[in-house]
């Protein structure tokens, strides 16, 4: 992100000594910012109708504090680099600015603040930013951003102990309830690995009832890894995976996978789920027939080598396919089919 950089603070003797040490082109460069930000500052007083300078600074200080405080960084940072800002009080709007981003969660709009505003790394450690990243701890964990969570963690002092108190454990275990009832279980894992949740918690009927929601999910959307996930990281009866409607989102993701998605997918659910062999074989033949249909010969081969069909459907599938890439003038298809079916 582009940004003129504030060189000197002339309130301060020793960046006034350094000014008068630096070369002709720095002070050439420095006097030329400060010439434009006067010009800008009087168009602005001209455009709102306004005479006293001080109140125009504080009406441009004012529309940078709510972009700061909003996450508007690009806006405030135009504000910054087009009028002449007393750096005492860029400093304290960008510090007001960071703290209610990092408070409200929005960590990579604090942290952007931080990049490009003058934010000393004192200033990080002082009681009121350490209160702000426990807020904004505590908000990502109750939303389910759990990438922002982690990321107040990581660069944020954060106590052990503060991990510990009740209200966070309880914000890192709504937030893994939610997102397990989601499938969202990358998330979820990172949440059990990162923040305190009790092994006892795991077992509550709540997390059973969330696990079987995300696995009903992702099994009916044919996100088979993340259903294999669940059932390997969280305990699932083997009559929860009897229930009808397991039963019935597993033969939506067999269905599905056999027809358009990855065989290979499909595998994994014929070899991890239970179904029965009658709705195995009915699967396994309209996928073989879809894919035969509509030319995915290779696909059709890997269905024909792993799953159970009779062999009076076989040659009913194959006849199909085979009538298809005739009539569409498929010729190198329909010899496939011949010699494979």
């Amino acid at each position: 992100m582009p940004e003129k950089v504030f060189k000197f603070d002339f309130s301060k003797q020793d960046d006034q000594q350094k000014f008068d040490a630096s070369s002709q082109e720095i002070k050439d460069e420095v006097l030329k910012e400060a010439q434009e930000k006067a010009q800008n500052l009087n168009d602005f007083m001209k455009r709102e109708g306004l005479k006293d300078p001080e109140e125009a600074m504080e009406k441009i200080l004012a529309k940078m504090r709510t972009s700061l405080s909003r996450g508007s960084v690009d806006e405030a940072l135009e504000i910054k680099n087009n009028f002449p800002i007393a750096p005492k009080k860029l400093e304290q709007a960008a510090f007001e600015g960071f703290k209610n981003c990092l408070a409200e969660g929005s960590v990579d709009d604090a942290l952007e603040i931080k990049d490009y505003f003058p934010i000393v790394s004192e200033q990080l450690t002082l009681p009121e930013v350490k209160q702000a990243a426990f807020e904004g701890l505590k908000n990502c964990l109750a939303e389910g951003y759990i990438n922002g969570a982690l990321e107040i963690k990581d660069n944020f002092p954060i106590a052990p102990e503060q991990l510990a108190l009740p209200e966070v454990k309880q914000a890192a275990f709504e937030g893994l309830k939610d997102y397990l009832a989601r499938g969202y279980i990358d998330d979820v894992l990172k949440i059990k690995d990162h923040f305190p949740i009790a092994p006892e918690q795991l077992v509550l009927p709540e997390v059973k009832q969330a696990v079987l929601e995300g696995l009903k999910k992702c099994l009916a959307k044919g996100y088979i890894n993340d259903a294999l996930k669940i059932k390997n990281n969280f305990p699932i009866a083997p009559e929860q995976l009897a229930l009808p409607e397991i039963k019935q989102a597993v033969l939506e993701g067999l269905k599905d996978h056999l027809a358009r998605g990855p065989v290979d997918e499909a595998l994994e659910i014929k070899n991890n789920f239970p179904i029965t062999p009658e709705k195995l074989k009915q699967a396994a033949f309209e996928g073989l027939r879809d894919r035969l249909v509509r030319g995915y010969i290779n696909e059709a081969l890997k269905i024909k080598n792993n799953f159970p069909i009779a062999p009076e459907k076989l040659k009913q599938a194959a006849f199909e396919g085979l009538k298809d890439r005739l009539a569409r003038g498929y010729v190198d298809g329909a010899l496939k089919i011949k010699n494979n079916f």
